[in-house]
């Protein structure tokens, strides 16, 4: 929920904390969490989880990422706008019962750098959170090849609008494949509907979607090989 006041002074002060050096270095840390493969033209999530983290009670970051390789989601797919798509976790919201402040937008309204702030509001205390989901972000893979995302400007703050100690804001990498191996109906995932796919295949029927980039001895065809590589695949052999 949007609110004013103090929500936005938290993530004022949150912003000044950081580009004035004054945030503190320790054993809690910030981190992006992601598959390390994804696939073209598909949408992932990337997970900003908080480990070690006492009495939070806002966070401001750029999410920084080439625009050649990732694209942020938009919300509503508005040409004159991005509205990125951005869900809260439960940790400022102690699931769902506080009012919390999100704000999310590209920087200049250019794809590169996705600003973030997301604070408690009014007098409320500060939580802790250890492994826990902040905020979830969702990209589109658009280009295969390997790449990174990182955090620029970070900031935690307490709500007395001190900064948290942060030892550590850790990103990270990505690389995009045409396809996964054995992903025979495309959903991004590898697991039995996939041979059950293979063996329609097989069987002379015509499963849709049917993704041939998933052909695993590139021989042009998904049949036995496939269903065979799936099966190891599930259980655990490769």
């Amino acid at each position: 929920m949007r609110t004013n006041g103090k929500p936005f002074v938290t993530i004022v002060a949150c912003l000044l904390a950081v580009l004035t050096g004054s945030v503190p270095c320790g054993a809690a840390g910030v981190s992006m969490e992601t598959r390390a493969q994804q696939v073209k033209d598909h949408e992932f999530t990337v997970k900003v989880k908080a480990d070690s983290v006492l009495g939070a009670y806002g966070l401001a970051c750029d999410v920084v990422y080439d625009p050649q390789f990732l694209e942020v989601v938009d919300i509503d797919a508005s040409p004159a706008k991005v509205q990125p798509k951005v869900d809260e976790g439960v940790v400022f919201n102690q699931n769902g019962a506080a009012t919390t402040f999100l704000r999310s937008a590209l920087q200049d309204a250019t794809p590169g750098t996705l600003v973030l702030g997301l604070t408690r509001s009014g007098d409320a205390a500060g939580v802790d959170a250890d492994g826990a989901t902040l905020v979830t972000i969702h990209f589109l893979a658009r280009k295969i090849g390997a790449t990174n995302i990182q955090f620029a400007r970070p900031g935690l703050l307490a709500s007395d609008l001190t900064p948290i100690t942060a030892g550590s804001w850790s990103g990270a990498s990505v690389e995009i494949l045409k396809a996964f191996q054995g992903d025979i109906n495309n959903d991004t995932n590898v697991d039995l509907m996939d041979a059950i796919t293979a063996l329609r295949v097989l069987a002379g029927q015509k499963p849709s979607p049917l993704n041939m980039d998933a052909d695993t001895n590139l021989d042009g065809v998904i049949g036995f090989p496939e269903a065979h590589f799936v099966l190891q695949k599930v259980a655990g052999a490769r």
